[in-house]
């Protein structure tokens, strides 16, 4: 018999005239090889050129990435509410029992002088429509003003 090469270890080997390995060991490598389809004609030559393909495609979509013209747009909308949080107390300082209160909101444009012009003015209560009390638990509550009367435009 001629001798023969081994598809793993290039080491001459004698055997059957099927056998590609020259030992068990080499067998199970290219069991391992063939299961994770990678064919040993293939892992020598081309996987660079792959390689190079894919880094060239990277490096070009970076670049067009950072040089592209376009600007992001930002825009800013205005809300119809008014957020306001606070926590109530009683006339001594105390906390006030968790519950739903009624609460009455107002806006003035200039009270340093005590006699400012009412801008706006919100009720928060049970008045035979949906409940629009204020929800107070361990003396917070957060409410968005304009929910029930909508906010004029106000020059903040």
């Amino acid at each position: 018999m001629a001798a023969k090469k081994c598809l793993i270890c290039s080491s001459t080997f004698s055997g059957r005239r099927d056998a590609k390995t020259c030992s068990s060991r080499c067998r199970k490598r290219l069991q391992l090889l063939r299961t994770s389809f990678i064919r040993p004609q293939y892992s020598k030559t081309g996987s660079w050129k792959k390689a190079v393909a894919v880094i060239a495609l990277a490096i070009l979509g970076t670049t067009s990435l950072l040089f592209a013209n376009s600007s992001p747009t930002v825009q800013s909308v205005t809300s119809t509410y008014f957020n306001f949080q606070a926590r109530l107390l009683t006339d001594t300082g105390a906390v006030v029992a968790d519950g739903n209160y009624n609460i009455e909101f107002k806006i003035y444009d200039d009270i340093d002088d005590g006699q400012g012009s009412l801008l706006w003015t919100e009720t928060r209560k049970v008045d035979g429509g949906p409940d629009n009390r204020v929800r107070v638990v361990n003396g917070y509550f957060s409410v968005k003003l304009g929910e029930v009367t909508a906010l004029p435009s106000i020059n903040w």
